[in-house]
């Protein structure tokens, strides 16, 4: 018995590293928009750069310890005034990463000045760039279109760690839900609608008044998290509950106004399209003149 289970690891072990990439068009479609998600950011960030990030700005001021590490992540905590040389490597960077020049060097950049620039002011950043910047480092490592086996190996690893990161990012949410009494009670929602900087008028008069229809979203939006990463498995429902999740995550982009969040949590969901849903994706994308370069094969 404990020879057929070493017998069957290796084989899958050795799978892993062979043969030709399943949804090579989605993996490179994903890592484009990554990097496309970061480069926008940027670009709103550019404006403000020296009031969140700069020597006068909020950056969060404290000692760590004399590490290596601790030293590089918060470089901006120690020497504030390296922020126009964190920033610029991290556009520059990121630009190379989205138009596939640089190979890993690029990509190794955009995740370091991505990272360096989100721990230095935490209390001013949502999760979204702390989803982007993990996903990056996933990002390294992948080699969509190479058949290389060390190459196939590593691409193959690194996209089942950004769908394993995704899946884990909402299991916890809706358990870390399910323990605050607001979600339980049902009242979240429409306790949420009395914030105006996360509701509008509109959707607060809807919430407010049709108290059923806060408590149906409340336990909608609680169990859709914890079910999903058994769910999403199921070909015959994977199609309606991405549905629902689009919905959700429009939602928090639109209409509560996070849209870095919202956005690449909607990029997250090109991890489990299949290749014909990729391919009808990336057809849409390529007539969009702005955004054409992402319907291109990445040869990396």
């Amino acid at each position: 018995m404990v020879q057929r289970a070493f017998d069957n690891i290796s084989s899958w072990w050795v799978s892993l590293s062979s043969g030709k990439r399943a949804n090579y068009k989605g993996e490179a479609l994903f890592s484009r928009l990554v990097y496309l998600w970061v480069l926008i950011n940027g670009l709103f960030l550019l404006p403000i750069m020296d009031l969140v990030i700069g020597v006068d700005g909020y950056t969060y001021r404290t000692s760590f310890s004399p590490t290596l590490r601790d030293n590089l992540v918060y470089m901006l905590n120690y020497s504030p005034e390296r922020y126009v040389i964190i920033y610029w490597c991290m556009m520059a960077a990121s630009f190379m990463a989205l138009i596939n020049v640089g190979g890993m060097l690029a990509r190794l950049l955009s995740w370091v000045s991505l990272l360096i620039i989100a721990s230095s002011t935490n209390l001013l950043f949502n999760a979204g760039i702390h989803v982007a910047f993990n996903w990056a480092f996933l990002l390294i490592f992948l080699f969509p279109m190479r058949e290389t086996d060390w190459k196939v190996l590593l691409s193959r690893l690194a996209f089942l760690g950004v769908k394993v990161q995704f899946l884990i990012i909402y299991f916890f949410s809706g358990v870390f839900k399910l323990k605050a009494e607001d979600w339980w009670s049902g009242d979240a929602v429409r306790l949420l609608s009395f914030l105006p900087q996360y509701t509008p008028d509109w959707a607060a008069s809807i919430l407010q008044s049709m108290n059923w229809l806060a408590i149906t979203v409340n336990y909608t939006i609680m169990f859709y998290l914890i079910v999903f990463p058994l769910l999403i498995w199921v070909k015959r429902i994977k199609t309606p509950l991405m549905i629902i999740g689009l919905g959700f995550h429009l939602y928090t982009a639109l209409v509560m106004g996070l849209y870095d969040f919202g956005a690449i949590m909607l990029i997250g969901y090109v991890l489990f399209l299949s290749e014909e849903q990729t391919e009808w994706l990336l057809s849409k994308i390529a007539k969009l003149p702005i955004v054409k370069v992402l319907s291109f094969k990445i040869k990396t």
